[in-house]
């Protein structure tokens, strides 16, 4: 807390006033020291004094004041001023600012992983929240100083022990129309339970913004602030509309923080091989590494779409963990795509029983589904107002897309036309059986009788030779006489009909 690096800060000693309201007293408010500052404010760490149980007790909160670097001096008396041409500018930023700390008021105490915000008012011409204070560790340097002393980032375990309550806290702000807008390692504070357990909270709500049910922000400055490889790309141009895949952006970055140990760069140089390769290297489990790949897609559009579904693709409870794997060339941790999926699915579980078809159906389905794919990247005629980035990105996930589309259908066609053959093949047997069951069993087989003489056996003919004397005697007169083989071909074919012995087993 050292104030000679914040000039524009308020000095230690410096004694705020706050009016009080209806629920909080007026209160006096010491500055001991500045916790850190930002582009639209200075965090301070201050002491005040509260009744307890008619003691008098000295406590310490943060209070956070409203102070634009670029457009904002300090005068002598403490009080704030604007420079010249931004008075406009700076007053509209200070509305908005008290706005959501009212907001952020409002809805404190409602969740534990949430800072929790006490009063707000107005000062030295300039706008003030109270919060509580934590006094502990930002995750930054708790990941900085673990992987100084042991040489290594957190494991998967600990590090996912940590982000599900901060997810927690931002799918509560969602859930209540407030996007954070800045949530990275320095913005998360650690505390110990009664359990002595870490836990995190989420801190600076300097760039929150609250949305109305249509998606529109209920105040009409847009502070377009960003801090760089924890931001996504549409972030740098400001967010006009409410869009929870900003803070899945953040949330993602800030997950590969912990399991690498390594700050994530700017958002269009994080590709997703790169993100992988990281995590795979520092031995985190393929279910985690695709999650976060995911939320850390460059497309907004294609992008893990709220905080629920994250977390419910890091696995819920997380016991993946326990097995993390090691890294493997590229062209084998890539996760397979939804259309190799169903091609396997179909050729395990309805392919039809001649092995060469089956194979054949597969190659047909894998080829077309290419050639569809192929298609796919070839439509750059649709994006001619788009940048190279944004087209690559727009024409790669729209093919995509299609393909997963066209795969679901070619697959569900045919699992309808097998269960079609299964169903036509069921009823013919069952017919069959059902005719066989009417007529009378069949004859038993004549008995061959092991003799070297045949002529007194009225059956067989004379010479040993049967199909020798078949065969003669088609040459005389044309036509096979009925013979005990005739009798046994016949029964063979109708086996066949049954569906008994084939020609090969013959």
């Amino acid at each position: 807390m050292e104030s000679s690096k914040y000039p524009q800060a308020l000095p230690v000693g410096t004694a705020l006033l706050s009016p009080g309201t209806a629920g909080n007293p007026p209160r006096r408010y010491v500055i001991q020291g500045v916790l850190g500052a930002g582009g639209f404010g200075i965090t301070y760490k201050a002491t005040t004094r509260i009744t307890f149980q008619n003691l008098p007790v000295d406590i310490s909160v943060a209070i956070k004041e409203h102070f634009v670097n670029r457009d904002c001096r300090r005068s002598h008396d403490g009080s704030v001023t604007s420079t010249d041409g931004y008075r406009d500018e700076v007053e509209a930023s200070r509305k908005a600012f008290r706005t959501e700390a009212r907001r952020l008021n409002e809805i404190s105490g409602r969740c534990p992983y949430i800072i929790s915000v006490n009063e707000v008012f107005d000062a030295n011409e300039t706008t003030y929240y109270v919060m509580e204070f934590v006094d502990g560790k930002t995750l930054s340097d708790y990941v900085s100083h673990h992987v100084a002393n042991t040489g290594r980032p957190l494991s998967e375990e600990e590090a996912l022990a940590l982000f599900r309550p901060l997810s927690e806290a931002v799918s509560f702000l969602h859930d209540n129309r407030v996007l954070h807008q800045d949530i990275k390692p320095g913005n998360v504070m650690l505390c110990l339970n009664e359990h002595g357990r870490l836990y995190p909270k989420l801190i600076d709500f300097g760039l929150s913004k609250h949305y109305d049910a249509q998606g529109q922000p209920t105040s009409t400055i847009n502070m377009a602030g960003y801090s760089e490889g924890y931001a996504p790309l549409e972030q740098y141009r400001g967010v006009s509309s409410f869009a929870p895949t900003v803070d899945v952006y953040a949330l993602g970055a800030t997950l590969y923080f912990m399991l690498t140990g390594t700050r994530p760069r700017p958002a269009g140089d994080m590709l997703p091989d790169d993100i992988r390769t990281a995590l795979l290297a520092a031995g985190v489990s393929t279910v985690t590494c695709e999650a976060v790949v995911h939320a850390m897609e460059e497309s907004r559009n294609y992008r893990t779409p709220d905080v629920r579904t994250f977390m419910q693709e890091l696995g819920g409870t997380g016991s993946h963990t326990e097995r993390p794997i090691s890294p493997t060339p590229r062209s084998d941790i890539r996760q397979e795509t939804p259309f190799q999926t169903k091609v396997e699915e179909i050729k395990d579980e309805t392919a039809p029983k001649k092995k060469s078809k089956g194979k054949a159906k597969a190659l047909i389905i894998f080829s077309t589904l290419l050639l569809l794919l192929a298609g796919g990247f070839a439509a750059p005629s649709l994006f001619d107002g788009c940048s190279d980035s944004d087209k690559h990105s727009q024409e790669s996930s729209m093919a995509y897309q299609d393909s997963i589309a066209t795969a679901d259908s070619i697959a569900a066609a045919i699992a309808e036309y097998e269960q079609m053959q299964a169903d036509s093949a069921h009823r013919a047997d069952s017919l069959e059986r059902e005719r066989l069951s009417k007529q009378e069993s069949p004859q038993p087989k004549p008995y061959y009788p092991k003799k070297k003489n045949n002529k007194d056996n009225p059956i067989l003919p004379k010479e040993n030779n049967v199909g020798s004397k078949i065969k003669s005697n088609k040459g005389e007169s044309g036509k096979t006489p009925t013979s005990i083989l005739e009798t046994t071909t016949n029964n063979d074919k109708e086996n066949n009909a049954k569906g008994g012995r084939g020609d090969e087993e013959l």
